[in-house]
């Protein structure tokens, strides 16, 4: 943010501006707004701006759109193998006219080495949020030992007379440990 404010009062019609992930570590709303009023500015100013940003939803919530305002959109091409074909996903390094759907974090990181583990858990938590759906804090979706499951089946007194989500909750928790202990 800061370079680039030092930067734009400067900008003419005959400007190139180059904007990297600009509000990079604000809020994600932040970042987003600031984008927005930045690239309308520009846009005033009649000068070209090449700017690169994960933040999407500036075309999915129609704040920017391409073709309007003097903004044109493209997006880096991905090849992504289909069910039948083996492989990662490659990036093919060329410019293809339109807004991504996606910043393909997840496939970013198996490329780059993250841990299945985390890969999964971040699989989820994005899932949940595609989806609308409440997200398991880290301790609900970490496993749980013999011990900690000993502790949920003795904090009730009477399994008779429980809620059947109560048996349910205590049912998964089993068969977690059941799962975990077998691999």
């Amino acid at each position: 943010v800061t370079s680039y404010t030092s930067h734009h009062f400067q900008s003419t019609k005959k400007s190139l501006v180059l904007i990297d992930e600009f509000g990079k570590g604000t809020a994600p709303a932040s970042g987003m707004s600031l984008l927005a009023a930045a690239i309308d500015h520009l846009s005033n100013v009649g000068c070209r701006v090449i700017c690169t940003t994960h933040f999407l939803e500036l075309f999915s919530l129609d704040i920017l759109a391409s073709g309007r305002g003097g903004v044109e959109c493209y997006k880096m091409v991905t090849h992504i193998p289909s069910e039948e074909e083996e492989g990662d996903a490659v990036p093919l390094f060329q410019l293809e006219r339109g807004v991504a759907l996606s910043s393909d974090g997840l496939l970013c990181a198996k490329m780059a080495g993250v841990d299945p583990t985390v890969l999964a858990r971040g699989a989820e938590i994005l899932d949940a949020i595609q989806k609308g759906r409440a997200i398991k804090s880290v301790r609900a979706a970490a496993p749980i030992d013999g011990r900690e499951m000993l502790k949920l089946f003795l904090s009730r007194t009477d399994w008779e007379n429980s809620k059947p989500e109560e048996v349910q909750e205590l049912m998964g928790r089993v068969r977690e440990y059941k799962d975990e202990q077998s691999r």
